[in-house]
């Protein structure tokens, strides 16, 4: 689609001159290279390229890199403070793609990305779901400020906190998996209050739900969540 056709970012535009004052301001980029390439050429399909078809899968992520650094541009240029980039490039059990993959397609072009936007002084949050723990150094030296969610379920946050706590700030860590929607307030309340003592301590901890919310976690969790990260979550931590 055309970056520059009329209006494309009038909605943005919009929101960021009635909320700059009073919220720091995300531009939403996930998706970014690797969903958005499999979502125009099929999932199976898509792997499958990664593999037999280099020629093309180059081709197809240059084109996809260049909307984006185009993208990224105006999301400053409208005053964003935060650009949020990602793919789900993680399962429960590991990684989507090998490591190798990735860093043969994804992180020399991603690294282009954030270098781009980081010249500009705006912050880098990275998503994706699942296991990603073997890539988080790369992503560090790639130039990602910020994680998400760091999914409680099959990482352990504590330990990612502890490897990587000086160089990332961590968005997330509060199971939609098991513990909002299966659990009572008081599991939520207990999850909540570990989190803030071994995942925020010397800052860096954006606390919240590993993904949305779906509609099988009561209302009670849902409240149980925010009213004890008010409660406990304030800098420093006791």
């Amino acid at each position: 689609p055309d970056i520059h056709a009329e209006g494309r970012f009038e909605k943005a535009e919009r929101e960021v001159k009635q909320f700059r004052d009073e919220y720091v301001i995300s531009g939403m980029m996930e998706w970014t290279l690797f969903e958005q390439a499999w979502y125009l050429r099929g999932y199976r399909e898509f792997l499958r390229d990664l593999y037999t078809n280099e020629k093309f899968v180059n081709n197809l992520l240059d084109r996809l890199l260049d909307w984006r650094i185009q993208q990224g541009k105006y999301f400053l240029d409208i005053g964003c403070d935060i650009i949020r980039l990602g793919d789900d490039i993680g399962m429960q059990t590991g990684m989507i793609l090998p490591p190798h993959i990735w860093r043969k397609y994804f992180r020399p072009r991603m690294k282009k990305l954030i270098d781009t936007l980081r010249k500009r002084g705006v912050y880098i949050h990275y998503h994706s779901d699942g296991n990603i723990e073997p890539v988080i150094p790369e992503l560090i030296e790639i130039g990602v400020q910020i994680l998400n969610p760091v999914q409680s379920d099959c990482m352990k946050p504590a330990g990612i906190k502890q490897k990587f706590g000086d160089k990332l700030t961590f968005d997330g860590t509060i199971s939609v998996q098991e513990t909002l929607p299966f659990g009572t307030p008081e599991d939520v309340e207990n999850e909540v209050v570990n989190r803030i003592k071994t995942v925020g301590y010397d800052g860096g901890l954006m606390i919240g739900p590993t993904h949305v919310i779906d509609i099988d976690a009561s209302s009670e969790n849902i409240l149980a969540l925010y009213d004890t990260a008010k409660k406990y979550g304030k800098y420093p931590i006791a």
